[in-house]
């Protein structure tokens, strides 16, 4: 994952981010996306007239707490490790 980005959805931040298959597989709908400096423009000014995006940033601390926390990573690891040492040792059909 791209630190940067999981730095921006624990701070709490709104995402414009590039439009591009990493972004949306980690943001899905809550982010804004562009491809272009004018759709960046759109982004901006939909921004400014106020409508609220709090769902998108309270989603995004969710993943964060969810998904990329160190206590979940971890838990992932050794559930992995565990499973990996487990299975070592049986043949495979």
């Amino acid at each position: 994952t791209n630190p940067s980005l999981l730095e921006a959805m624990a701070s709490g931040a709104l995402i414009a981010a590039n439009n591009n298959e990493f972004n949306a597989s980690i943001l899905g709908v809550d982010a804004f996306y562009f491809k272009t400096a004018h759709e960046v423009k759109l982004i901006v000014e939909q921004v400014i007239k106020g409508k609220s995006e709090e769902p998108k940033v309270k989603a995004n601390l969710e993943k964060i707490k969810a998904t990329y926390s160190w206590k979940t990573i971890i838990n992932s690891y050794e559930t992995f490790l565990v499973n990996a040492v487990k299975n070592c040792g049986k043949k495979s059909n």
